[in-house]
């Protein structure tokens, strides 16, 4: 965080967070868990967020959230999920 101008958290529930490394990493529930309990948790990540994106749609409504900040934030290059 101290080499950061922004930081920005990302919101998702738990069940597409688990539906989503399901479908992508073949994790079990139990694996997620794990996972995020070695983490710092979401509501410490949120609190230190200076932005949150709620992300309870597709890869594009979160690409149109993530373009609409960095308009915000002066950047006008946007972004495609995947990169780019």
């Amino acid at each position: 965080a101290a080499h950061c101008d922004l930081l920005v958290f990302v919101e998702a529930d738990a069940a597409d967070r688990l539906r989503r490394v399901r479908e992508s990493r073949g994790w079990t529930p139990d694996e997620l868990a794990r996972r995020e309990a070695a983490q710092m948790s979401l509501d410490a990540k949120r609190a230190r967020a200076d932005r949150v994106l709620v992300n309870r749609g597709t890869i594009r409504d979160l690409e149109a959230e993530v373009n609409r900040l960095l308009a915000e934030l002066g950047d006008s290059t946007p972004r495609r999920a995947g990169g780019g």
